[in-house]
């Protein structure tokens, strides 16, 4: 990169003179560029657009050639764009344009459609892609319209485009290297250089260094790169200004980039391998029947050679035996190969299956029987059903020559059967019957050649409610009472509900539900239950379902009704809540957020609870457990949440005289930031609050002598006005 240095200091002189000079744009299209334009024609959109006030009523002035005509204006070229739409084909262009015949439209191209006998002047639009184009006057509408549909899909065929000259060329780069000299175990040097088609202001220049998996490990650029140029040059020693040393005999990849005109630019990536001393490793490969054995000595460069070569060991040859046909499989005729190498010397033909002869529905060579005889009837057939899903099933004895079997159903015993599906076992079960009615069933067995037996004989089947699946162990969290539910027993009219105190013993009816769910609201609090459910069909109770599996569930204590106050002597939150059956005691829990974390606080065999710890001037938040007698898994669940203020307690007022004058004191209250004192002439009459004060005394020195005053004190929270104290006991005294 020092080339790089040097150039940048010898340029800056030379090239701040082309600073100042103009870019100068396309003057063929008023400097426009292609985004420019496309966003002019969407603008259009609704536009009535006249250019020339032709022609004179009673035709529609507003026609597709005055929207190009508009187009030229603003690219530019206001002199251009004469004629019908078709002469748009031929007519003048502004210097730069280009007239393309049955090409792939660009965006902010001029469409061009060709006159034809119904619609004879043509038509003229703008392309933005194959299905956005933009028209004045398409089907009659005497306004610029987006069109979605296929913009070579109109009446008038497109002849081609009319294409502006926008934009100059891309800047073209052209690269020299990287190529690569001076290469040791350990360094490089790299140099190059890159040309511009135009000239351009590089800010920055520089290398990269990859491994040979692409992976970055290095990169330089000069400390300062600003300077116009048509090139750029670079040299770069990979030891002095990479600060990189190379492995010995490893492949490298370099590649150089400009940042110029604020694009960069990256040359060709150029691979190089470190100078190195060979290091060898070595595969035997082994003779075979017809190639030499050999060593072959590799080393990590790329480079290898082979030696120790052994002689081939030619062909080991042995016969493949002769395979004889059977009536289904083919045979080989005898053959030859090489057990070594697998080379055939004699291949094995196929000698065809001979089929199989039958007679008397039986094949002479192998016994198998005709697939075209009639196979026989399948016997024993016995009907049941299925204890899950009540639906009935059939079974019956195997038939040898039966490649499956047809069920056939009927509604009743001598009515007519309908084929109902297919079994390659000898069981099948009737899915599409309804609880609680009875059908009739015959099977036939069927052969590979598709032929039927006779029927069997008739069996009956009852369809069945299917068994009630009974979901997860549940509780009604405010009775606590166990709770049960089961998905919908088709045909089923009611459930029966059976209760026992343990899994395997006496199950008693206790209830039916005409939904399905039940809740058990003779269960006692802290005993575990065990449940079964009987679907009970609408149609016959002999279809009931057989009863669901058992589920056990722990009647809990109900959750206790919280309601909050607070006591007006010591201000504390009080929480009080009515008698769970079942319960022993229960356990408060508390948190400063309704959502927050609730910490045990306590714990108490009444139905009330006072929070001693609580600080006054703060909300909390209470909820209340049920412990149960008899096992903890039984506890209720927590109540609902209640919130409380801890309150300023309430003041303890001694009243006395000074100087004649009544004299209040108190004590101090905890969280009281100051003291309100109020004073009425009856005990019972209207207070006034005559004062307050941050101090634990007051003296009412306007007290009138003879007058009996009474007075009460409060405490004012200094967290919150809700929890300031309750008043005082009132206190009086006679003003001497």
């Amino acid at each position: 990169m020092k080339r790089i240095k040097k150039t940048l200091c010898l340029l800056l002189l030379v090239f701040s003179v082309m600073l100042a000079l103009p870019v100068t744009a396309n003057a063929s299209t008023n400097g426009h560029t292609q985004q420019e334009a496309m966003a002019w024609v969407r603008a259009q959109v609704g536009k009535s657009l006249d250019y020339d006030n032709f022609p004179p009523p009673p035709d529609s002035k507003y026609q597709c050639v005055d929207l190009i005509k508009f187009y030229y204006a603003f690219l530019g070229c206001g002199n251009y764009g004469v004629g019908n739409a078709y002469q748009y084909a031929t007519n003048a262009l502004p210097s730069g344009w280009s007239r393309y015949k049955g090409v792939q439209p660009q965006p902010g191209d001029i469409l061009v459609y060709s006159g034809t006998t119904r619609y004879p002047y043509g038509h003229v639009a703008i392309y933005e892609s194959d299905y956005v184009t933009y028209h004045q006057n398409l089907g009659g509408h005497p306004y610029v319209e987006r069109y979605t549909g296929y913009y070579n899909g109109l009446a008038n065929p497109c002849w081609g485009v009319i294409r502006p000259d926008f934009t100059a060329a891309p800047v073209q780069a052209t690269w020299e290297g990287p190529s690569v000299s001076g290469i040791t175990k350990t360094n490089a040097i790299v140099s190059g250089r890159v040309d511009f088609s135009q000239t351009l202001q590089t800010t920055a220049a520089g290398l990269r260094l990859y491994d040979n998996d692409g992976s970055l490990l290095a990169s330089y650029k000069p400390d300062a790169t600003n300077y116009r140029s048509t090139y750029v040059t670079f040299n770069f020693n990979i030891n002095t200004e990479l600060n990189y040393t190379l492995v010995s005999g490893k492949t490298y990849k370099v590649q150089f980039y400009t940042v110029s005109g604020s694009k960069e630019y990256k040359s060709p990536i150029t691979a190089f391998t470190t100078a190195h001393t060979h290091s060898f490793t070595s595969t035997v490969y082994e003779p075979t029947c017809t190639e030499q054995g050999y060593t072959k000595y590799d080393c990590a460069c790329g480079y290898s050679y082979t030696a120790g070569y052994v002689d081939a060991l030619g062909h080991n040859v042995v016969t493949d035996a002769r395979v004889e046909p059977t009536c289904t499989n083919d045979g080989l005729t005898e053959g030859s190969h090489c057990d070594r190498c697998h080379t055939v010397f004699v291949e094995q033909e196929t000698i065809y299956a001979l089929g199989h002869d039958y007679e008397y529905g039986y094949c002479t060579r192998c016994g198998r029987e005709d697939p075209y005889y009639k196979p026989a009837t399948p016997g024993d057939l016995r009907a049941n059903y299925v204890t899950s899903s009540g639906k009935p099933y059939v079974q019956w004895s195997y038939v040898s020559s039966a490649v499956r079997y047809d069920v056939y159903r009927s509604g009743s015993k001598s009515g007519t059967y309908k084929c109902i599906g297919s079994a390659t076992s000898t069981t099948y079960t009737d899915t599409s019957a309804k609880p609680g009615y009875y059908y009739y069933y015959k099977v036939k067995s069927v052969n590979a050649g598709g032929v039927e037996s006779d029927a069997s004989v008739a069996v009956r089947a009852l369809c069945h409610c299917a068994q009630p699946v009974l979901n997860s162990a549940q509780y009604l969290s405010s009775s606590g009472k166990p709770y049960l539910s089961w998905g919908t027993v088709g045909g089923a009219g009611k459930y029966y509900v059976y209760r026992s105190g343990t899994k395997y013993g006496t199950y008693k009816y206790i209830g039916t539900a005409s939904k399905n769910s039940y809740s058990d609201v003779s269960a006692s609090p802290g005993y575990t239950y065990f449940y079964k459910v009987e679907a009970v069909s609408k149609v016959r109770t002999s279809a009931n379902s057989v009863t669901s599996t058992v589920l056990a569930t722990t009647c809990h204590c109900a959750k206790p009704v919280v309601r909050t106050d607070y006591l007006a002597s010591s201000g504390k939150p009080y929480l009080k809540w009515s008698v769970v059956a079942g319960a022993s005691k229960y356990e408060v829990y508390r948190a400063t957020s309704r959502n927050g974390a609730y910490k045990y606080i306590g714990s108490t065999t009444k139905t009330n609870y006072t929070d001693t710890t609580a600080s006054a001037g703060y909300a909390y938040y209470y909820k209340v457990k049920a412990v149960s007698k008899v096992k903890t898994a039984a506890n209720s669940a927590y109540s609902t949440v209640v919130k409380a203020t801890c309150h300023c307690a309430k003041p303890v007022v001694k009243i006395t005289t000074s100087s004649g004058k009544p004299k209040l004191t108190w004590n101090a209250v905890a969280g009281a930031g100051k003291y309100e004192v109020y004073r009425a002439t009856s005990k019972n009459g209207t207070y006034t609050k005559m004062f307050t004060t941050t101090n634990r005394s007051y003296t009412n020195t306007n007290a009138r002598a003879g007058t009996t005053y009474y007075y009460k004190v409060k405490a004012i929270s200094r967290v919150r006005s809700a929890a300031n104290s309750s008043y005082s006991v009132v206190k009086s005294i006679r003003a001497r």
